[in-house]
């Protein structure tokens, strides 16, 4: 190749190499404790990665409210032929909780913002409502249809308020759309956060086990072999 040859701009229309026989590797990141997205990268290649204080394959032995062996992301293959990755909660003592921006409530939903914990009580028809809060001081407030109730730390400026600095003067609101219950973060600083038992992972989720908060990023599928036009050898 000449140097006049190296200089030749690469055609649009060329795709990256990408591996098409091997399924992608996510990047999982253990967020660093005063960053808001960067922290310590591990690839996720084997098909289980389990995460805990003491009896994992990924280990975070300083955080007490970790459990030994608190949840584990499984890679699977769907039945198109697509690979996804769930996050699995091992039934652990706190709870594996995943980042959200707004979604319908359960019956019995718990939800953290901050270090505030809340739980959702709902009647099949959810006609009657109330969110326990259940840090100190232990809290019941009924919750009705015709109503939104802004929860945060401003007594002034929301229907519920927390004592927790971690939490936003208006952190999230639940409303009821659609004949449904719906908590929406109102851009909070820190978050709101679902405990799962069970989640399938988006590149760019973020969860919490116990105070390690984590990231998950993953590749875009590759184009097929027949998209290529190329052959692939064994």
């Amino acid at each position: 190749m000449t140097a006049v040859d190296s200089c030749i701009p690469a055609n649009k229309s060329t795709h990256p190499f990408r591996p098409i026989n091997r399924p992608p590797v996510p990047r999982l990141i253990a967020v660093d404790d005063d960053q808001a997205t960067d922290g310590e990268c591990f690839r996720l290649r084997a098909a289980e990665t389990t995460l805990g204080r003491r009896d994992a394959t990924l280990l975070f032995p300083c955080d007490a409210d970790m459990s030994a062996c608190h949840a584990q992301i499984k890679r699977e293959l769907t039945i198109d032929d697509r690979y996804i990755w769930r996050l699995v909660d091992n039934d652990s003592t706190n709870g594996t909780y995943v980042r959200i921006a707004t979604m319908p409530l359960r019956h019995d939903d718990q939800i953290r913002i901050g270090r505030t914990q809340l739980r959702w009580r709902a009647d099949t028809k959810g006609k009657q409502a109330q969110i326990v809060v259940d840090s100190e001081p232990r809290r019941r407030v009924p919750v009705r249809t015709q109503q939104s109730v802004v929860i945060g730390r401003d007594a002034e400026r929301v229907n519920l308020s927390v004592s927790d600095l971690t939490v936003d003067l208006a952190h999230a609101k639940v409303h009821f759309a659609g004949g449904r219950w719906v908590i929406e973060d109102l851009q909070s600083l820190n978050g709101t956060w679902r405990r799962v038992s069970s989640h399938e992972l988006e590149t760019c989720d973020e969860f919490i086990l116990g105070e390690q908060r984590f990231r998950f990023e993953c590749p875009k599928p590759p184009p097929t072999i027949s998209q290529l036009g190329g052959m692939t050898s064994r």
